[in-house]
């Protein structure tokens, strides 16, 4: 059982824990143990992160969109 702190942006958007940067790191490490990710029950103990929501500028097209980011929790 693998159980994390919060959902971030990703996992907030798409309902799946783990899927974000995060998570791409933890499919490493398990196919490294050559376990599947189906073995594993991932879940976090919070619900959901508190977030800010905040212009950024995409590099390569030059579009602005928003994005959430995660804040510190208190």
């Amino acid at each position: 059982m693998l159980v994390g702190e919060a959902p971030g942006e990703v996992e907030s958007l798409n309902g799946i824990p783990f899927t974000g940067r995060a998570g791409k790191e933890w499919i490493k490490f398990f196919e490294f143990l050559e376990m599947p990710r189906e073995k594993v029950v991932i879940t976090s103990i919070f619900r959901s992160r508190p977030f800010y929501e905040r212009e950024k500028l995409d590099k390569k097209t030059g579009e602005r969109f928003i994005r959430k980011c995660n804040q510190t929790p208190t």
